[in-house]
């Protein structure tokens, strides 16, 4: 079975994909995938991610605090059927 994602952030469309049933196979055993990176304003956004897991739809958002100098991470991660979000910071670093 083929799945699928869509990434939001602040209510935009940042991200679309689709994953061949070999790729579906290779996420559920424990595979990344980098969904998106980009530079955003120091601010306050929201971030969203709906996944076609297993059939089914799954959405899992959080409001990430992006600050001045900083690197913010934003990870979601599949447990048990449902999306986990993590976030952390980096000073010192680029995400590049």
């Amino acid at each position: 079975m083929c799945s699928s994602d869509l990434l939001t952030i602040d209510n935009v469309i940042a991200s679309t994909r689709t994953y061949s049933q070999a790729a579906t196979q290779a996420l559920q055993t424990g595979a990344v995938d980098p969904l998106y990176r980009s530079e955003v304003l120091p601010s306050t956004h929201t971030v969203e991610l709906m996944l076609m897991l297993g059939g089914k739809q799954v959405t899992q958002g959080l409001n990430v605090n992006a600050l001045t100098e900083t690197v913010t991470y934003v990870q979601f991660t599949v447990r048990n059927g449902q999306l986990v979000p993590t976030t952390w910071t980096s000073r010192g670093t680029t995400p590049f």
